[in-house]
């Protein structure tokens, strides 16, 4: 919501300085084909009638994504685990399309992060991105993809009670300056009403005639039918997680070469039928069970420098030798855009991996330790292709053993 109403107030100054009360700023769509994959050329060209261009910044870093040849990858753009997701919130184990980075079923990891990360340059770092104008082409997609998503039946929540999504939507977080210079600040609700911010996308459901829109999602019960993006049965209310093996000390992800780490699994207590020292948690939890799961989590993720980038993350026997995203051992990929630089206060980002099929493959069999791979993603899933994409610092990788419940988990 923080997005929106940054675009909404942004638009308030652009109408005044322009004297336009009808101006808004268009949106990219990048997942439409091949060649929108590619930068718009009105901001990738070097000079527009005979002057500068100012839609190409200039003085600060360059963008990865750069001239008229260079395309996004087509996993960056991809909006199916979002658009699959019924619920806006997390919950434990149930993956929310508003707030849950990690697994990549948020908007917020892609194809927001993921765009960012793409594009690079200013773009690849919070304190800068809005530096480059193609940031507002960015994030007016984000917009009409969220009024995409309201226009399906959607789910505030799984569990959460109403009283909390309706103490979440009254309140007034954000402070922003209006078209006079005054501070302002309205609630969530304000600007989830499309009335309010006086533009319709050609995307949205009234511009072909259905009245009420945005629909307002509802509170979920136990007894919804649905399943979130991960395929999570409607009877699972959420999931308790163990740690089930890791590393503390932190790692170093090379900008050229990446990280290969052996993350040592942990053994369960001894009990009737599994002998101890024999089988990984991680593997005798799934087996307990079939709607258990196991996750890859790398938490304390800070960039090690001022560029920012995609990386993605191998799991398994075969992540050391995979060639590119097509790898069974592939599990996703995650932007550090959001990461905050490595040396400062804030603690660093959290990214989440289901890694339940890699884990899978291991069946029974004794093992050790999990080879975790993570290498940066340039535009292109061939790893190895150009790119620039910074280094980055993760302080903790950590296997959790999920064990799902039938009953709500606060």
């Amino acid at each position: 919501m923080w997005h929106r109403a940054y675009l909404y107030y942004f638009e308030l100054h652009a109408r005044k300085t322009l004297g336009d009360p009808t101006f808004s700023v268009p949106y990219w769509d990048y997942k439409a084909s091949l060649e929108s994959r590619k930068l718009p050329a009105i901001f990738a060209e070097l000079k527009v009638d005979g002057v500068g261009n100012p839609l190409l910044p200039l003085g600060g870093l360059d963008r990865d994504l750069g001239g008229f040849s260079d395309s996004l990858d087509l996993d960056d753009v991809d909006t199916n685990a979002v658009m699959g997701n019924d619920y806006f919130f997390s919950e434990p184990g149930i993956e929310g399309m508003g707030n849950e980075i990690g697994f990549g079923t948020s908007m917020d990891a892609k194809p927001h992060g993921s765009i960012h990360g793409g594009i690079g340059g200013w773009m690849g770092s919070v304190p800068t991105a809005a530096f480059d104008p193609v940031f507002w082409v960015h994030h007016a997609n984000i917009d009409r993809l969220f009024n995409v998503w309201l226009g399906k039946r959607r789910f505030w929540s799984r569990t959460m009670p109403k009283s909390e999504v309706q103490a979440w939507l009254a309140k007034s977080e954000y402070t922003f300056y209006d078209a006079s210079g005054q501070p302002e600040s309205k609630s969530r609700e304000f600007f989830l009403d499309q009335k309010n911010l006086g533009y319709v996308y050609d995307s949205d459901p009234s511009v072909i005639s259905i009245p009420e829109f945005p629909p307002q999602p509802v509170i979920a019960v136990a007894t919804h039918a649905g399943t979130n993006s991960m395929g999570v049965p409607k009877e699972i209310m959420g999931f308790s997680e163990k740690s089930a093996g890791g590393i503390s000390a932190p790692v170093k992800v090379s900008a050229a070469s990446g990280l290969v780490v052996q993350i040592p699994l942990a053994v369960p207590p001894e009990a009737p039928g599994v002998p101890k020292g024999n089988i990984p948690m991680a593997v005798t939890n799934q087996l307990s069970h079939k709607n258990n799961r196991t996750i890859l989590e790398l938490s304390g993720v800070k960039k090690a420098g001022e560029l920012g980038g995609n990386y993605g993350v191998f799991v398994g026997p075969d992540a050391e030798t995979a060639k590119d995203t097509s790898s069974p051992a592939y599990v996703g990929r995650f932007s550090s855009f959001e990461a905050p630089d490595e040396g400062g206060s804030e603690a660093g980002a959290t990214f989440r991996f289901n890694i339940t099929s890699q884990i899978a493959k291991l069946g029974a069999k004794s093992l050790g330790k999990l080879n975790v791979r993570i290498v940066p993603m340039p535009r292109s899933n061939q790893l190895g292709a150009a790119g620039k994409p910074g280094s980055l610092v993760v302080t903790k990788v950590e296997v959790k053993a999920a064990t799902a419940s039938t009953d709500p988990l606060k």
